[in-house]
């Protein structure tokens, strides 16, 4: 009796799996072509064959092109070889089916700061922080956005959307810097945001971390000087200045190459903060002429810090970080847009996207 039963049971549940796979043997098989597809894909990428994981991409998105994934591997290799364009259609298309793959929407965003579209990707960074507010890389590229608009509006002379748009920066750069203190592109944006400003103090505390993890950095140098000199430490402030310059040959991030360049972001940072030109002559001729010096010594190693660098950085100190939320100041849309229309490059670093959070965070390492 029980061997009986025991053989309908099985006769049964043969009976319910064929059934079940009849009845799903279209999903199933269309499951496991994608996921082969996927495995073609990954390895052409593997074996450098660029090309053909891109011809595998587009025929598949044409496959199946109901599916999220196909567009969206396809719109990252497209952005990775800056065809923009092309790129923006399938993110938008890709998103549309699954809007929660917020790596893919973290990229998109990248991708329309490179396209100048900054107010759809100010949009876009904002409606990913309220699925993930903690997602690194977008509170850092959304300070930045702000930081660079809040500047474009103090060089237009919008006094009222300056002061709003730096404090949303600030308010940014603080989240992220409170959750890791150890992206060096935040502790920068958050300093020239403050030195702008006006507050050097806290400003020159904020490069002095910039130089902590990264003292081949002769911009945070020259930075620092100016905040110094600011503050009134002239004296110090110009040793500073001078030894970055006289460093700047030694750094794979060179942003004071010529006398001319660094003689203009003098002049424009002084007449920034003090609204008046800053005649050449300010300077000592002896200094003017030691520009392009070649440094003495290298200058990167904790032993060779210069005095006046340690001065200025008594104890590194941090800035206070200000994670309140600032509160919602009405901006003129048209001033907004005026001020973030770009007479300005992306970094090339924008260029460097990933899928992963936490190391496209740590690794935005030079201001926007």
């Amino acid at each position: 009796m029980f061997k009986g039963l025991f053989k309908f049971i099985i006769f049964m549940g043969s009976c319910l799996f064929l059934l079940v796979l009849g009845l799903y043997w279209g999903e199933i098989k269309t499951r496991l072509l994608q996921y082969q597809a996927l495995n073609d894909i990954q390895t052409a990428f593997q074996k450098n064959h660029p090309k053909e994981a891109k011809a595998l991409l587009e025929q598949n998105v044409k496959r199946f092109p109901q599916e999220p994934i196909f567009h969206l591997r396809l719109a990252h290799y497209l952005h990775q070889t800056k065809q923009w364009e092309q790129a923006k259609t399938q993110y938008e298309a890709g998103l549309k089916l699954n809007p929660t793959a917020y790596d893919y929407q973290y990229n998109y965003a990248r991708l329309l700061i490179q396209l100048r579209d900054v107010n759809a990707a100010i949009q876009l960074y904002r409606e990913l922080l309220n699925e993930k507010p903690n997602h690194l890389g977008a509170l850092v590229d959304l300070a930045g956005v702000y930081r660079f608009a809040g500047n474009r509006a103090d060089a237009l002379g919008f006094n009222e959307e300056r002061f709003p748009l730096w404090n949303w920066s600030r308010y940014y750069y603080s989240l992220a810097l409170s959750q890791n203190p150890d992206i060096i592109k935040a502790w920068y944006g958050l300093a020239e945001v403050l030195q702008r400003d006006g507050q050097f103090k806290p400003a020159s505390a904020g490069y002095c971390q910039v130089i902590r993890r990264m003292p081949n950095y002769p911009l945070a140098w020259f930075n620092l000087g100016l905040s110094q000199w600011y503050e009134g430490h002239q004296e110090n402030g110009m040793k500073l200045m001078n030894w970055a310059l006289q460093s700047d040959h030694a750094s794979p991030y060179k942003g004071l190459a010529s006398e001319f360049t660094t003689i203009h972001a003098l002049r424009q940072t002084y007449f920034l903060v003090h609204k008046k030109p800053l005649p050449f002559t300010h300077f000592p001729d002896e200094w003017i002429e030691k520009l392009n010096d070649p440094h003495p010594k290298d200058p990167f190693v904790d032993a060779d810090f210069p005095q006046p660098l340690l001065d200025a950085c008594q104890g590194w100190v941090q800035p206070e970080l200000d994670v309140k939320r600032p509160t919602l100041t009405a901006i003129s849309s048209s001033r907004l847009s005026l001020a973030l229309e770009a007479k300005h490059t992306p970094s090339p670093r924008l260029n460097e996207i990933s899928l992963s959070t936490a190391p496209e965070a740590s690794s935005l390492n030079l201001p926007l």
